[in-house]
């Protein structure tokens, strides 16, 4: 099964507007070294398990060494369609941006994702900030109920003495 993977602040904001229109590296966990670490594992646990993208975060995603990045895109001649790309990667992890999340959660996409990891990063967004961020795009997936958590744990920095990020798995209940 697919899994969906992405990170978030601690307020629940995704990234800024602008990262959406313009070619802004302000992708939430391209800051925070151990979430870079975290996210380098995770997509390259299995071996032939693409990663999965939306056209806009593919501009402005850093190449990925020894992944394989298939962009989705509702245009032909920009990438592939979500669905087309699930049919023939079902365990390929799908990482965002907001569009592709949220288009992950309709019901024609639904059957093929088992699970959400959710990372909260120690990244805080400025009160006066805020309005230029997007929230998290699963956020009313989470509070509909949707998507119910099964378990969180802490990742620490090299240091171990000051937990650094929430990882939290997410389930979605329409396998219940």
């Amino acid at each position: 099964m697919a899994m969906i993977l992405y990170a978030i602040t601690k307020e629940n904001y995704f990234c800024k507007k602008e990262t959406l229109d313009k070619k802004v590296d302000d992708l939430n966990w391209m800051r925070v070294p151990t979430d870079r670490r975290f996210f380098r594992e995770l997509t390259t646990l299995q071996a032939n398990q693409p990663i999965l993208v939306g056209s806009k975060t593919a501009r402005v995603m850093p190449k990925l060494k020894n992944r394989e990045m298939i962009i989705i895109s509702r245009s032909p001649d920009k990438g592939i369609s979500l669905l087309q790309a699930l049919e023939k990667n079902p365990n390929a992890i799908l990482i965002g941006g907001v569009a592709l999340l949220r288009s992950a959660m309709l019901f024609s996409h639904r059957e093929y994702f088992n699970s959400i990891v959710t990372v909260r990063l120690p990244i805080s967004v400025p009160l006066d900030d805020r309005k230029d961020y997007i929230k998290d795009p699963l956020l009313p997936f989470k509070d509909s109920g949707i998507l119910k958590m099964s378990s969180q744990f802490f990742m620490y920095t090299d240091n171990y003495e000051q937990p650094t990020i929430l990882t939290e798995i997410w389930r979605p209940t329409w396998n219940d």
